[in-house]
C-alpha cells in the first residue's frame, strides 16, 4: 500500500506539471532518481522535504532556461518572450517560469517592435504579457484557453492608473495575474458579458471568478495608453486579429476589421487583449 501511494503521488505531480507547464512532468520524471537518493542519504524528514523541493526547482529552472529554448526553436519554431526587457515584461513571473511565454519569431518581433513604439509614445511604459503558448507541439492545449496552441497567439494586459492620483502604472492590474481585471459595462455600451452569462456560457466568466480583483487596489482603466497599444497592434500588417469586448472597443474609440469579439464560447476579453498572427 505504501508503494501504491508513492506511485500515486508521482503520477499526480507529473500530471499537474504537464498540465500547467507542458514540460514539467517530464522534468519531474527525470528527477525521480535524485528524489530517491535524497531520501536515502538524509534522515531528517523535514529537511529532506525542503531539499527535494529546492533541488527540483533548481533542476527545473536550469532545464527551462538552458535546454527548452533551443529545443523549442528547433522542433516547433517557437521562441520565448523575454523575462525582462526595456519595453516587454511578463505581468507575473509565473508566465515565464511555467513556460507559457513561447511564440513564433514573427509574433515576438511584432510584440517587441510594438512595445518600443508604445514606449516612445508614452515614456516609461512597457507592455505586460500574460499567456502566450507552450514551447512544443501544435494543438497541445494551454488551459484554460481554447486557441493558444500554435505559437501564434498572445494575451496582453491593459494599462491602469491610480484612481486618486492619476499616476500611470506598469505591470499592475486590479487582479493579481491580470486575468479577472474586468471592466464594468457603462450605460449605453453593448453589454456582452450580461448576454453571455445569462445564456449559460459558464466558461465566459471563469477567469473573473477564479481571479477576483483586489478591492484595496484603487486602479482605473487607462484609456489613453490602452488605446495606443491596441491601435499599434491592429495597424501592424502581420497581425490578423485582436480580440476585445465591444464595450472596451467603444470606450477606446477604435474601429477596424481586425478588432473583433471572441464571442461567448471564449473567456471574456475586458481584462486583456488577445493578439494573433
Amino acid at each position: 500500500m505504501k508503494n501504491f501511494w508513492k506511485l500515486a503521488k508521482h503520477i499526480f505531480w507529473i500530471a499537474l506539471l504537464t498540465l500547467f507547464t507542458q514540460v514539467g512532468g517530464l522534468i519531474y520524471l527525470v528527477f525521480i532518481p535524485l528524489f530517491r537518493l535524497i531520501t536515502k542519504r538524509l534522515e531528517i524528514h523535514r529537511g529532506r522535504r525542503w531539499l527535494k523541493l529546492g533541488s527540483f526547482f533548481c533542476f527545473y529552472l536550469i532545464i527551462s532556461l538552458s535546454i527548452i529554448p533551443p529545443l523549442a526553436k528547433s522542433l516547433s519554431g517557437r521562441v520565448p518572450l523575454p523575462f525582462s526587457s526595456k519595453h516587454v515584461k511578463p505581468l507575473h513571473w509565473g508566465y515565464f517560469l511555467l513556460n507559457r511565454n513561447y511564440v513564433k519569431p514573427q509574433l515576438k518581433e511584432i510584440v517587441l517592435k510594438t512595445a518600443d513604439k508604445l514606449g516612445k509614445a508614452h515614456p516609461g511604459s512597457y507592455v505586460s504579457y500574460l499567456d502566450a503558448c507552450f514551447p512544443f507541439k501544435n494543438g497541445y492545449p494551454l488551459l484554460p484557453h481554447i486557441s493558444h496552441n500554435d505559437g501564434r497567439k498572445i494575451d496582453l494586459a491593459y494599462f491602469y492608473k491610480q484612481k486618486k492620483s492619476g499616476k500611470e502604472l506598469n505591470g499592475k492590474t486590479p487582479a493579481p495575474i491580470g486575468y479577472g481585471s474586468t471592466l464594468e459595462v457603462r450605460k449605453g455600451e453593448v453589454n456582452r458579458p450580461k448576454y453571455c452569462i445569462e445564456n449559460g456560457h459558464w466558461n465566459y466568466n471563469f477567469t473573473a471568478k477564479l481571479f477576483p480583483k483586489f478591492p484595496w487596489r484603487n486602479y482605473e482603466f487607462d484609456v489613453k495608453r490602452s488605446r495606443t497599444m491596441v491601435s499599434l497592434f491592429a495597424s501592424n500588417p502581420g497581425v490578423g486579429k485582436v480580440f476585445l469586448e465591444p464595450h472596451v472597443k467603444a470606450r477606446l474609440g477604435l474601429q477596424g476589421k481586425k478588432l473583433r469579439s471572441a464571442g461567448c464560447h471564449a473567456v471574456r476579453h475586458d481584462d486583456h487583449i488577445h493578439v494573433q498572427l
